[in-house]
């Protein structure tokens, strides 16, 4: 059974290289980094320098043993960090300005990415990272993107409502959590 603990600077690495293998056949992050001979060290690279910077900003499943099955990147309301681009296509760039033109104007949470390990895909370490993440939300909006019709249909278990727009990629939607009174 996993257990959610907050992210740390030491988990960098290895949640670094949970996401890169995760996403490594991303159609989004196929778009972003296209030479697909360098993707997953690129991705490795950027998890673990978001991880390092912002420790706090990331929950982690741990097994019994202690070792990673998977993480949640999470942002607080009233952060605009998801703001610009990194990417070097202008695909990419368009796909991102068009996630961030979704962001809703009030205050929410934005769960930037989630990732399992392959050993934990579908035991319900994703689900439980979620459903960790939204019981700490509580009532307040929410906001994230999903890049395949599968995350799409998880998410919407959750009650995220998709969004599409025609600079997203394909089969990606940006999603809203509406906020309960």
């Amino acid at each position: 059974m996993a257990t959610i603990r907050p992210g740390t600077a030491a988990d960098a690495g290895e949640i670094g290289e949970i996401f890169s293998e995760a996403f490594e056949d991303d159609p989004v992050w196929a778009t972003h980094l296209p030479d697909s001979s360098s993707r997953r060290r690129a991705l490795a690279e950027f998890y673990a320098s978001e991880v390092e910077s912002e420790p706090e900003h990331v929950d982690v499943a741990v097994d019994e043993d202690g070792q990673l099955l998977g993480a949640l990147i999470w942002e607080p309301p009233g952060s605009r960090e998801g703001s610009g681009s990194f990417s070097p296509t202008e695909a990419g760039q368009a796909h991102d300005r068009a996630i961030d033109d979704q962001r809703p104007d009030e205050p929410h949470w934005y769960i930037h990415d989630i990732a399992t390990s392959a050993r934990a895909r579908g035991t319900g370490v994703g689900t439980k990272l979620i459903q960790h993440r939204l019981d700490h939300i509580g009532s307040a909006g929410a906001f994230l993107e999903s890049t395949t019709p599968a995350s799409r249909r998880l998410y919407e278990r959750f009650g995220f409502e998709a969004r599409v727009t025609d600079d997203m990629i394909p089969g990606s939607s940006a999603m809203t959590r509406r906020p309960s009174k």
